[in-house]
């Protein structure tokens, strides 16, 4: 009897040991290579263009149909979107399911329909963990950085971000960052040019406070966001133009320019100026389309 007894005693210990060691291997921390393999095959580049411009940021999807995470900036004015996953297959994107812009998320539907989904983190960040990045930081695809949470919980504009001191760049945006167990707790966005990896990220949970029913098609999703200036370059002595201070657009050809302009979504503006002036004002940031009238 007493032999027996204690043949249930260490069972039930060797059962509690079993449970215990399996509750420690779901919850260990991963090494960084076991974490950039986990998360390579979730994270994707996207690519996205119109007439004059490409950019290039990064994502990772949510679900097992193909829906990506990105940044709202990412994706904004643009015509065409396409998401290159980690053996390089490229995906168009169908629809913005949805978007915040105050919050620079956007939620997109792709082509892929047989993606392999994060895990996300419900526990907020706490300032001193381990924190891992993945994206295309410059274009360099697949980029891995390691850091800390500098800052849990960083309020800047009147937003809530996630400190890190993991190095991330231009690229980088909208890529996953992950925690030392590889589950999603933020989106990276954005950093500080004169800072020394002084860089932030959106925490995950504010995905569940867009509504994905807003469906839009790319085309509508660019007329409805593009927020860009429209330059009318016209000859000095083509026309004349008034009420510079008080017209949002002036000069020839007003009534066409403005329904062309309202239908982008965009501003209007007339230039008095010759081509070499509409070039250089192009190259110095001062307007984002020029059509010339002639």
């Amino acid at each position: 009897m007493k032999i027996f007894k204690f043949g249930v005693k260490i069972l039930t210990l060797f059962l509690t040991t079993i449970l215990l060691c399996g509750c420690n291997a779901d919850n260990k921390d991963l090494s960084g290579e076991e974490i950039f393999n986990k998360l390579s095959d979730s994270t994707v580049e996207i690519t996205a263009t119109n007439d004059y411009q490409t950019s290039t940021g990064s994502g990772f999807h949510i679900d097992e149909i193909g829906t990506v995470v990105t940044n709202y900036h990412v994706i904004e004015g643009c015509t065409d979107v396409f998401v290159t996953t980690n053996d390089g297959g490229t995906y168009s994107v169908e629809n913005v399911l949805g978007y915040d812009k105050e919050f620079d998320v956007a939620i997109l539907s792709t082509t892929r329909k047989n993606s392999l989904p994060v895990e996300i983190r419900e526990e907020p960040a706490t300032t001193g963990e381990k924190i891992y990045t993945l994206g295309s930081s410059l274009g360099l695809t697949g980029t891995f950085s390691e850091g800390i949470v500098s800052t849990a919980q960083r309020e800047l504009d009147d937003k809530t971000f996630i400190q890190i001191s993991a190095p991330i760049s231009s690229g980088n945006s909208g890529g996953p960052l992950v925690d030392s167990k590889g589950k999603v707790l933020g989106i990276t966005s954005a950093g500080f040019d004169d800072g020394q990896n002084l860089n932030l990220a959106i925490p995950i949970s504010v995905i569940s406070q867009i509504s994905c029913n807003q469906n839009y098609s790319l085309e509508d999703f660019y007329y409805e966001t593009a927020e860009k200036v429209f330059v009318v370059a016209i000859e000095d002595d083509f026309a004349p133009y008034s009420d510079m201070e008080n017209d949002v657009c002036y000069g020839a050809h007003v009534d066409l320019a403005k329904e062309l302009a309202h239908r982008l979504g965009w501003a209007v503006e007339f230039l008095p100026t010759t081509w070499e002036g509409i070039f250089e004002a192009i190259e110095n940031d001062e307007c984002e389309l020029a059509l010339g009238i002639e």
